[in-house]
């Protein structure tokens, strides 16, 4: 190979020979049956010669191939305004901030709610393009025109002339929304259909079209629609408007015929590759009995690219018209990808069709280096396209379609390791199976005949009950269901192996070529890739899913094994894969290189100093599970209790600390679910946003371990709320209590916002309940109520009580009790329904409590006595004056001064600097 370099400027090489017509030898001048040209077969290109009365010689062949392929197409355009290729349009067509990329196809949302349209619209005819689901969020995906404005709230679909199609929350919108269509998961291919003739818009998922989705859309002079998507944070698409052929272009024949997609295909650029393949295999199928002077058949299969001479010069000037076309990408996937995969239709290992090994020894042979890069690049781009948005099937006859060629690609060992280069382990696409988001259209129901699932669960979720226990029903229906699962799990075990096959060519280390091996070349990329997605560094677009993750790793682990394994038969006194282990000390010596990456398990310098002999001990042995505790664990549990019980400042400290953190954390979620209640019950917008939706579950969690957090505190060391000879214990329990019993107001009252919010049952607030929430605040309650001493327990009720927004309805709730008893129809949160969760001993003493609590709240109502304003506290006004602050003699109650001084030195009243605080009390009147 002379030419290197991707220039399309580069020369070709020329066979032409001008000394042929001296040779009068059978180099294509016998005689032969008639031709018959037909489209479907594409005749012997050598059969063609023999049409012509002269005699046909190398020196004509190129020209002859030039009249065989003189055939054209008239582009279309009526009907629709823009340039060609068809992209998005990142100059002016945008709103918000999106990541697009290099092809200016796919497109990725980097702020709250990001728009952009296309760069050409139609105004008649019927127009479609395909949009592939990247991920399942919120996107709004249609039709917009020139004068529709979008901003970070309105997107396609919320103004009067745009449409739009949403398979997040499955609405269609126009200004209002409506329920149409299905839900959409990452992997799907949604179809966009506009006929502009009858005044309709139709959508389609995955081929299936979803029905006419609006109809009588806005017409006439000046109105013309482009292709445009809204998408939420970190969302991603890629469009096809027609510059690679369309997946379902049978979805177009709804509800008529005569949808075109917005870019023109080359038309006659596919007629003539078509030609050319057809022309190729004929030539290596045919061979010359120089003897008999006739053309005879072979397989071609024996062929070998030291053959004849003839035959290599034939083929060397149908490249000379093949190989150009090979750089363009509609041709790639249209016609060589269909070729190469209709030549492994007929079953078999891979190795049974060496035809497309040679094909790819002509392309390495017959074309330039740029020209066979840039091919087998757009080709393993579109196996990648079609691999990931292939529809699931029960026996995945799609995936392993594409599997298999992808395998017979890589087994082709220049190519393989030209696509190393191309950086193949972006590709860990290959390496994962699809989940179904839909049953029925997975066929799972014909796989897996009937359900089942275990009636009694043990606490780690197994069923507890005896083979014998089962009636002969349930023994049926398990038996059908592990059938129908073990035929599911064989047909996924062939997905895997082929996804296997694939690494274990990646890793081979005994290439016949120079240079670098395979395996040498992988780990690199290998390295890299895991650096980029460790260390969060790379472009959103190269990061790899979790998901896919998992798979990849999962495959790689079991190529390395079997790899292992080969090796270890060669040499029987080497340890088995299944007894290797990393040696846990190369997880803190330093000796691997984490990509600059801290945090192992802790800080490594942290653990080097604190834990260096205890690590160097274990360093050779593999850690028993059974060996690791509990969290938190007993051990853990008694130094947290002896540091916070020794050390009063920090326990006063964190303590603040956890209380202000959850003020904050249970506030943000109360703003939160007012926002989002708001949001659904608005009549002409049911928009809420789905980062919203985990932030809010976010802040629930958080206010819930927060709870749980000071549950575990009161526990192990009650003394720093009820010993009030400590500086901040009166503090601490006024301010425990005011947050739990805001806590409960907010969680319990009747028809509140937390039920209604609850009730929605919004994809992403599943953890939102009552449950979690009442049950560390009960926790918290009961200890210091009920399991604690007198006097603390006199304390503790003292201060819940004297807190302005005690209710002791909100105590009543927590056994179901204290609700309206005119409103049956609803039911009521109770602690007496979680039996398998809570014991009779906890009930009861949430009983005892609220008996104690109902018991002081009527002692305290009778014997508090009228208090005069004046001897209120003037910050509060909800507690009696009961502190006077030094040098200013002003006064407050205890509260207010405690808190108020957390922060700040200063008076309330007079600013002076408050040098300490005594206990005030009304003298008596004379």
């Amino acid at each position: 190979m002379s030419s290197k370099g991707g220039s399309t400027a580069l020369t070709r090489r020329n066979y032409r020979l001008a000394s042929d017509t001296d040779k009068p030898r059978a180099t294509g001048t016998v005689t032969s049956e008639k031709y018959q040209e037909t489209q479907q077969t594409m005749s012997d290109v050598i059969s063609c010669f023999l049409l012509h009365r002269k005699p046909l010689g190398f020196q004509d062949l190129s020209a002859h191939l030039e009249r065989l392929l003189s055939e054209g197409d008239s582009e279309d355009s009526r009907g629709r305004l823009g340039p060609q290729p068809v992209v998005l349009d990142h100059t002016s067509g945008f709103e918000g901030l999106l990541f697009v990329d290099d092809d200016l196809l796919g497109v990725i949302g980097h702020s709250n709610f990001s728009s952009i349209r296309a760069t050409t619209c139609v105004y008649k005819g019927k127009w479609a393009y395909e949009v592939l689901i990247s991920s399942q969020g919120l996107m709004q995906i249609g039709w917009c025109t020139l004068n529709c404005r979008f901003n970070q709230e309105e997107g396609v679909g919320d103004t009067p002339d745009s449409y739009a199609y949403d398979g997040n929350r499955v609405r269609k919108w126009n200004v209002t929304t409506t329920n149409y269509g299905k839900s959409w998961a990452a992997g799907d291919i949604v179809s966009c259909l506009i006929d502009l003739d009858e005044g309709t818009i139709t959508f389609c998922l995955n081929g299936q079209s979803l029905g006419t989705a609006f109809t009588n859309i806005k017409m006439g002079p000046g109105v013309a629609y482009f292709p445009a998507i809204s998408l939420s944070f970190k969302e991603s698409v890629a469009f096809n408007f027609g510059s690679r052929p369309l997946r379902y272009p049978s979805c177009l024949t709804y509800p008529v015929d005569g949808y075109l997609p917005l870019q023109n295909p080359p038309t006659a650029d596919l007629i003539k590759a078509h030609k050319l393949l057809g022309y190729m295999k004929n030539v290596l199928g045919t061979s010359i009995d120089t003897q008999e002077e006739k053309l005879v058949d072979r397989d071609v299969a024996v062929w070998r690219l030291h053959g004849d001479a003839t035959v290599l010069i034939t083929l060397a000037h149908i490249f000379n018209h093949f190989a150009p076309l090979m750089c363009k990408v509609y041709l790639v996937e249209d016609v060589l990808m269909n070729f190469l995969l209709g030549i492994l239709e007929g079953g078999g290992s891979v190795d049974e069709h060496p035809l497309i090994q040679q094909l790819l020894d002509l392309f390495w042979l017959l074309m330039e280096d740029y020209e066979v890069n840039e091919c087998l690049k757009q080709l393993m781009m579109s196996l990648l396209r079609a691999y990931r948005f292939s529809p699931i099937i029960p026996d995945l006859g799609f995936q392993i379609h594409y599997l298999r060629l992808t395998t017979a690609i890589l087994h082709h060992e220049k190519s393989r390791k030209y696509l190393f280069t191309f950086d193949v382990l972006r590709s860990v696409v290959f390496f994962y199976i699809k989940t179904p988001l839909r049953v029925k259209e997975a066929g799972l129901e014909e796989l897996i005949l009937t359900t089942w699932w275990p009636t009694h669960f043990d606490k780690e979720g197994k069923d507890e009950r005896e083979p014998a226990d089962e009636s002969a029903d349930e023994r049926l229906r398990r038996r059908a269901y592990e059938r129908g699962c073990q035929r599911l799990k064989k047909r996924i075990e062939v997905v895997e192996e082929l996804q296997v096959q694939i690494l274990k060519l990646l890793l081979n280390n005994k290439d016949k070529s120079t240079g670098e091996a395979s395996r040498y070349i992988f780990l690199n990329k290998f390295r890299k890739f895991l650096q980029e997605n460790a260390s969060n560094r790379g472009h959103p677009t190269a990061l790899c899913p979790p998901e896919y993750m998992v798979c990849f790793l999962h495959r790689l682990i079991t190529a390395v094994r079997a790899s292992w394994d080969d090796s270890n038969r060669k040499s029987p006194g080497s340890v088995s894969s299944e007894e290797a282990y990393v040696p846990p000390q190369l997880f803190y010596n330093g000796k691997v290189d984490y990509f600059d990456l801290q945090r192992l398990g802790g800080l490594l310098s942290h653990l080097k100093k604190t834990l260096k002999d205890d690590l160097a001990s274990k360093a050779n042995i593999i850690i028993d599970p059974a060996e690791i505790q509990p969290c938190p664990s007993l051990l853990l549990q008694r130094h947290m209790a002896e540091l916070l019980s020794l050390d009063k400042d920090m326990a006063a400290s964190f303590l603040n600390s956890v209380l202000n953190q959850l003020n904050w954390a249970f506030s943000e979620f109360i703003g939160m679910i007012q926002e989002i209640q708001q949001a659904a019950e608005r009549p002409e917008r049911n928009f809420v946003d789905t980062r919203q939706l985990k932030v809010c579950a976010t802040c629930f969690d958080l206010s819930v371990s927060l709870l749980r957090v000071l549950e575990m505190t009161v526990t192990l060391v009650p003394e720093i709320f009820l010993d009030w000879s400590r500086p901040s214990a009166e503090l601490l329990l006024r301010r425990l209590a005011q947050l739990l019993n805001q806590v409960l107001n907010r969680v319990t009252a009747e028809k509140n916002l937390f039920d209604r919010v609850v009730n929605l049952r919004l994809p992403g607030l599943e953890s939102v309940d009552h449950y979690p929430i009442l049950v560390a605040v009960t926790g918290i309650l009961v200890r210091i109520l009920v399991d604690g001493d007198r006097q603390g327990v006199s304390r503790a009720a003292s201060v819940l009580l004297s807190d302005p927004c005690f209710q002791l309805h909100s105590i009543q709730h927590l056994l179901g009790e204290g609700g309206d008893s005119s409103s049956t129809a609803r039911k009521h949160f109770s602690l007496h329904a979680y039996t398998d969760y809570i014991s009779e001993e906890e009930k009861q003493k949430v009983e005892l409590m609220l008996a104690f609590l109902t018991e002081e709240s009527k002692q305290a109502a009778a014997s508090t006595a009228p208090t005069s304003e004046e001897d209120l506290c003037p910050i509060c006004y909800a507690h009696s004056i009961s502190a006077v602050f030094k040098p200013c003699s002003h006064k407050s109650c205890k509260a207010c001064i405690n808190q108020h001084l957390m922060n700040n030195k200063d008076c309330f009243f007079c600013k002076a600097t408050i040098t300490g605080v005594e206990d005030y009390s009304k003298p008596a009147s004379s």
